[in-house]
């Protein structure tokens, strides 16, 4: 059995995909709406906008803005960043958006967690070998957005450590990039799903 479960943000970001071109992106209008100060590290141009603050990077490439976070970044001042990036891309015709987060998942006790939802002994029959350890990528469909996409991959190096990756994705409409920061003002969310989907009853801690 799953004695215990771990669950760490490794870090997170949100991607809009729009026509606005790398030179067009306002990072002093940016720091000064999230009161970001000066970035560390910055470079414009027509192929490329990149700047980097603390635990925070935002970049504007040709149809696509991405705002990444670390995950010592106060929830609420990440929220302030992705709206405000945000902002800039919408007179952009934006096509699509979406949340990325990336976590560190530490098991102890002897179960595998994906056990319950994979027939790992008819792949090792089809395959005719032991199959050491597997992992598991589903699309589903959760409100509020159009698609979601877990991915579970085992760390072949450390037998008790998992990497799991989620992607919500939205359809552009009016209001898409609040649905979008909803996201992030729940922190608590997304680990809740993974220990529902890792355990029978998501009640291991």
């Amino acid at each position: 059995m799953i004695d215990a479960m771990e669950i760490s943000l490794l870090n997170s970001n949100v991607v809009c995909l729009s026509a606005m071109p790398p030179p067009a992106f306002d990072f002093a209008a940016l720091e000064e709406r999230a009161e970001l100060g000066r970035p560390r590290s910055f470079a414009q141009n027509d192929a490329i906008a990149a700047a980097q603050y603390p635990s925070i990077e935002v970049v504007a490439l040709p149809g696509r803005l991405q705002v990444g976070f670390t995950p010592d970044l106060d929830v609420e001042r990440a929220v302030a960043v992705a709206g405000a990036a945000l902002e800039q891309a919408v007179p952009f015709r934006p096509s699509a958006g979406g949340t990325n987060s990336e976590y560190e998942v530490l098991i102890v006790g002897e179960e595998d967690p994906l056990g319950g939802l994979l027939d790992v002994s008819a792949a090792a029959s089809r395959l005719g070998t032991g199959v050491d350890r597997a992992g598991l990528k589903l699309v589903f469909t959760r409100a509020p957005a159009d698609r979601s996409t877990f991915d579970c991959e085992p760390d072949l190096d450390h037998a008790s450590r998992w990497v799991f990756r989620s992607n919500h994705h939205y359809d552009w409409r009016p209001g898409a990039e609040e649905l979008m920061l909803q996201g992030l003002r729940d922190p608590r969310a997304e680990p809740q799903l993974i220990r529902a989907l890792l355990t029978a009853d998501g009640s291991v801690e």
